[in-house]
């Protein structure tokens, strides 16, 4: 797979190195110039190889430039409760539109096995109790913002084990993956904001969200329907 996308996947590990450096180094900059490129660089991407032929392609797609979106408005935090909330809503909003393309996958045929999907309902509903009680006394106003966000990112990481016997393994595999990495870098920057303002953090989310968007659409490229 990775041979495929030789050209792509070096030209994403430039960005994914000038990301870090620039966060990093704290040049507020040349962050400003290279994450949007995240964006940019996989919908085009996106739009060369799958030509939107099918409704799965066209809601990726649309996820990923309202996540772009959100994106750039993280990139503003000097006043958090405002540029915070909108890439909250923008990166909510995304999640739903993965979700969504997933569960056309699903729905092709409700009969196959529901094994992966019900396992990964059990290990989100546990991951995001035991994350909300750990930050719940410092959320403050977003804890209702925070439930409904954890809430749809479960829905989507669920739904992408729901695929599981009807698509292909490599295209099941790759979103599987991309939707954990999300978790892990939502996980990461509630974590920074609302518990810890470690720089590490914040570099974790970053790897973590490059690594995601990445899988989740080479996944939709890959994908081949069973």
């Amino acid at each position: 797979m990775f041979k495929r996308h030789k050209i792509f996947n070096l030209f994403y590990v430039v960005i994914l190195l000038f990301n870090v450096y620039a966060l990093a180094v704290d040049n507020q900059l040349l962050r400003m110039i290279a994450m949007p490129l995240i964006g940019m660089s996989l919908i085009l991407y996106l739009l060369i190889k799958t030509r939107m032929e099918q409704m799965f392609h066209k809601l990726i797609f649309i996820g990923l430039v309202l996540s772009m979106g959100g994106d750039i408005q993280l990139l503003f935090t000097d006043e958090p409760e405002f540029y915070f909330f909108t890439a909250l809503v923008l990166t909510l909003a995304s999640y739903g539109l993965y979700g969504a393309a997933y569960f056309l996958d699903f729905k092709r045929d409700f009969t196959k096995t529901k094994r992966v999907g019900n396992i990964l309902l059990l290990v989100m509903l546990i991951a995001i109790v035991g994350s909300f009680f750990m930050s719940r006394n410092t959320l403050g106003d977003f804890i209702y913002p925070a439930v409904a966000y954890f809430f749809m990112l479960s829905v989507m990481v669920v739904l992408s084990g729901y695929r599981y016997q009807r698509v292909n393994r490599l295209s099941f595999k790759l979103i599987l993956t991309g939707s954990f990495s999300f978790a892990i870098s939502d996980l990461s920057i509630g974590y920074y904001h609302f518990v810890d303002p470690e720089k590490v953090m914040m570099i974790s989310y970053l790897l973590t969200y490059l690594i995601a968007q990445y899988l989740v659409i080479m996944g939709s490229i890959e994908r081949r329907v069973i």
